[in-house]
């Protein structure tokens, strides 16, 4: 499997602070992403593979996964083991999903009431029973813009060729890593079997427990509701930066 090896900056640090912000190199890997070719089935297919692949992979116990995890990021990191992962939290990640319903306010009246339903049928089906899952690192954001792909030569199609972004990596629910990625797969083409392909192809690696399967559909669906919500916040930030931005010209301009 291939993603991205963290590398040392001219001063041999794997950080730095550049006008406020943390910047890491990272090892450039050639390809393009998902979503700026023009997929086949066969490609959300072999995505399943490889997802089905890393997430088998990282099938060990806690301490080691941890470590194996990390080595897989940073491939030269040694003994890696840190409690952050295990209390690291945000508001994107399902098992936050309660904290959605301070947002349901933003959605259409008429849907509302689905998305209540919803939101109140993943509590009680999946949350209420997260440890009869099972759980270990996973990606947490395996969609289009995190999966690299080059043309084969010989066929002229897209494989896939590895993947990136790992800032959203987390001890979860392998049922979260897996609805999350169908969800994005699906939403490519608005198409319901898209979900199918990479089903079939994660299973080549991966044994889906039933009670998994049984619950599967509605973490799918709060996914959606997450990526809307999400959507939704994020067009609001744009909005306000463009209009602090308009100001200060305004004010510059007057000065």
């Amino acid at each position: 499997m291939v993603c991205p090896r963290q590398l040392q900056d001219v001063d041999g640090k794997y950080y730095s602070f550049e006008n406020g912000n943390v910047v890491r190199l990272y090892e450039y890997i050639p390809g393009k992403i998902l979503c700026d070719v023009s997929p086949c089935s066969n490609l959300f297919y072999h995505a399943g593979v490889y997802l089905g692949k890393l997430n088998s992979t990282l099938k060990v116990s806690k301490k080691i996964l941890i470590k194996n995890f990390m080595q897989i990021i940073y491939f030269n990191t040694q003994n890696f083991n840190h409690d952050g992962y295990k209390n690291h939290k945000t508001l994107w990640m399902l098992s936050s999903v309660p904290q959605l319903e301070e947002f349901v306010h933003v959605v259409d009246e008429s849907r509302r009431g689905m998305v209540e339903d919803v939101i109140t049928e993943f509590q009680q089906k999946v949350l209420a029973h997260i440890d009869d899952f099972p759980q270990q690192m996973i990606h947490g954001d395996f969609n289009e813009q995190n999966i690299l792909v080059n043309k084969s030569s010989s066929t002229g199609e897209y494989k896939i060729a590895g993947f990136i972004d790992f800032g959203d990596s987390q001890y979860s629910c392998l049922l979260f890593e897996l609805a999350i990625a169908m969800t994005y797969m699906m939403l490519i083409t608005g198409d319901i079997e898209t979900g199918g392909y990479f089903l079939a192809g994660y299973r080549m690696n991966r044994l889906i427990p039933e009670n998994e399967m049984n619950v599967l559909k509605v973490s799918a669906i709060i996914v959606n509701i997450a990526i809307l919500f999400y959507d939704y916040f994020a067009a609001l930030r744009l909005c306000s930066s463009q209009s602090k931005s308009r100001s200060r010209s305004i004010y510059s301009s007057a000065g």
